[in-house]
């Protein structure tokens, strides 16, 4: 996959393709939406590559969906501000999962963010996290809550590829193949 170049909302004015059409500092440019691969396409509804630098700080919703929220960040923190649950409190993550929910989560962000958001099948939640999707309606939760040590080694792989992928090229916010390796030998499938 080719680089994308760094933009301006300016050199965009109407941000269709940017993870957070808010921005106003320089995000990636590109849609940074891949359908995921092989064996891994049951499971991976697909995935997004962010970033964000040098925005103006503001707030996003994270809307419902069909599908669980699986997100690592690639440096700092999601800042859940509102969950889905208005009964669990504002929590910062690395990593997290959020289950089917009716309501809007509201992710408030500094300017910066950069990271990897996975759109899970139900399939997916299953095989991935070894649990079914109702089993996290309405909540969201950090990754190694579920997986244990492994949830540490996998943020480890997917932060070494960026910096990989940066120093081959820095405008690169990610390597598809290498989101889709990740994902394929941590459920076991085979991707031939």
């Amino acid at each position: 996959m080719a680089a994308t170049p760094l933009v301006t909302a300016a050199q965009a004015p109407d941000c269709q393709a940017q993870p957070y059409p808010h921005s106003r500092g320089r995000t990636t440019g590109g849609d940074g939406v891949s359908k995921a691969a092989g064996a891994a396409e049951a499971l991976v509804a697909r995935y997004t590559g962010y970033r964000i630098e040098g925005a103006k700080p503001g707030v996003h919703r994270g809307l419902p969906s069909r599908h669980l929220t699986f997100i690592v960040t690639l440096d700092g923190t999601v800042d859940l501000a509102a969950m889905p649950n208005a009964g669990q409190p504002p929590t910062s993550f690395t990593t997290l999962v959020g289950g089917l929910h009716a309501t809007a989560a509201l992710i408030s962000h500094d300017g910066h963010q950069h990271g990897i958001q996975l759109h899970l099948t139900p399939l997916g939640g299953r095989v991935l996290l070894g649990l079914p999707a109702g089993e996290l309606a309405n909540t969201v939760v950090e990754l190694s809550t579920l997986l244990g040590p492994v949830a540490g080694e996998l943020v480890e792989r997917l932060r070494l590829s960026a910096v990989t992928a940066r120093s081959r090229s820095p405008r690169s916010p990610r390597r598809s193949a290498g989101a889709d390796g990740t994902w394929v030998s941590d459920s076991g499938a085979s991707s031939a």
